[in-house]
């Protein structure tokens, strides 16, 4: 009878063994069949590298190129003294066939007895000329404007001098443009304004 039952667990034990077997095998398969899907399907694995869109280049118009460039005429727009200070409105007219543009300070050389004589200006210093540079598109036959002053009478910080031309440089440009003018300057102690597409008032 103890062999009869030992037999009776042994076969107990095998059964189990293969069920045990049998549900090992049908999990692998259907693993191995959901990876067979989702590989056909292209679901899970390594992500597929972004398709990389051309970004369009921003339109852009035509460069506005600086004024002053051999396209310019410089004229004396107003000018009044006071208390020994010359203050001068001075008037830039774009005589090209496109528009042109500023922005900033000019530089102003004058013409004496003893020649040509750059002046190292000083920016700003007077209320109409303070303002901040902005940029000023001048259309064919425009004008631009800029306000400078100067003494006149002779200080203790040098001589004045008496001229007869004057001639401007608009910033980025590469040429000057001239005019005739008289009287007389201290070249230490010019004030210049920047550059504005209307004259400044005051």
């Amino acid at each position: 009878m103890e062999r009869v039952a030992r037999r009776k667990r042994q076969v107990r034990l095998a059964r189990r063994v293969q069920s045990a077997t049998l549900a090992v095998v049908v999990v692998a398969g259907i693993a191995a069949g959901g990876y067979a899907l989702a590989r056909a399907f292209g679901v899970g694995g390594k992500p597929s590298p972004a398709s990389s869109a051309t970004v369009p280049a921003p339109s852009t118009s035509p460069s506005i190129l600086s004024c002053g460039n051999g396209a310019t005429t410089l004229a004396i727009a107003s000018q009044q003294g006071a208390a020994g200070t010359i203050s001068t409105v001075w008037r830039v007219t774009n005589q090209g066939s496109t528009a042109c543009r500023s922005i900033g300070y000019p530089a102003i050389g004058v013409h004496g007895p003893t020649g040509w004589t750059g002046l190292q200006v000083i920016h700003g210093g007077y209320p109409n000329i303070n303002g901040r540079p902005a940029e000023v598109v001048v259309p064919p036959g425009g004008s631009l404007y800029f306000v400078s002053y100067w003494s006149d009478v002779t200080t203790n910080l040098g001589p004045c001098e008496s001229v007869d031309r004057a001639r401007v440089t608009l910033p980025g440009s590469a040429s000057s443009v001239e005019v005739a003018t008289s009287g007389s300057i201290c070249p230490s102690l010019v004030h210049v304004g920047p550059v504005s597409a209307s004259p400044p008032s005051g």
